[in-house]
């Protein structure tokens, strides 16, 4: 046998935390991990602030806030659709879905979570 063939082979570290994933339910509407993001980041940064901070206003009406949340869902996605050239109906209203249904999940979670 030659020598080669028992040389131990060097142990890689992996990262505590690595890289995040190029695909994922985002890759199926047409949107990269970055437009996704931005997506969802708009919507909730206005949920949880428009018309002051979400947790300042616990317990009252939240009608606005939500409305206005979920209103700029449409052209936000489809900018950053058509800004990557995926623009497509089919493309436009996936994109739509999933973020209002992440987004409905997340902040729903959170007024749970400060009502208790």
């Amino acid at each position: 046998m030659p020598a080669e063939a028992h040389r131990p082979v060097p142990e890689q570290k992996s990262p505590l935390i690595g890289p995040l994933p190029r695909n994922g339910p985002w890759s199926a509407v047409g949107l990269d991990l970055r437009s996704f993001l931005v997506a969802l980041g708009v919507t909730l940064l206005i949920y949880l602030f428009f018309g002051g901070s979400v947790w300042a206003h616990l317990g009252r009406d939240d009608f606005a806030r939500i409305v206005v949340s979920y209103t700029v869902i449409p052209p936000v996605v489809l900018l950053l659709l058509w800004q990557r050239g995926t623009l497509s109906l089919a493309n436009g209203l996936a994109a739509i879905t999933l973020i209002a249904l992440i987004k409905f999940v997340l902040t729903a979670g959170f007024e749970l979570i400060l009502d208790v």
